[in-house]
């Protein structure tokens, strides 16, 4: 099914995506936990996270979290349908052809 194709890619975004999640999940977390260290902290902290790279990756958590959302209902459609694994390559190219089959 995979062996370097689109399954294959969508595998790989899907874990990077999720990855990139987790790390943003995480630095929120610390951000709202800088809040029990005093006002001085939690300011410093979230002054550091208005640098340009974060904006950037602001961006990129939004691309992520889209993507990660889509791929995961094109996951669901393989795993519980009987047409899934069958239409993997349109579901990963929804402009190539219908999302349902033919009946």
């Amino acid at each position: 099914m995979y062996r370097g194709r689109e399954g294959q890619w969508a595998f790989y975004l899907h874990r990077i995506s999720g990855l990139g999640i987790l790390v943003f999940l995480m630095l929120h977390v610390a951000n709202i936990a800088s809040a029990m260290w005093g006002p001085e902290v939690s300011n410093a902290l979230m002054k550091f996270y208005h640098q340009p790279v974060f904006q950037i990756g602001l961006l990129l958590l939004i691309a992520g979290v889209l993507y990660h959302g889509f791929n995961g209902l094109r996951i669901i459609l393989m795993d519980f349908t009987s047409w899934g694994v069958r239409y993997q390559r349109q579901l990963w190219y929804p402009h190539s052809a219908p999302l349902l089959p033919p009946r």
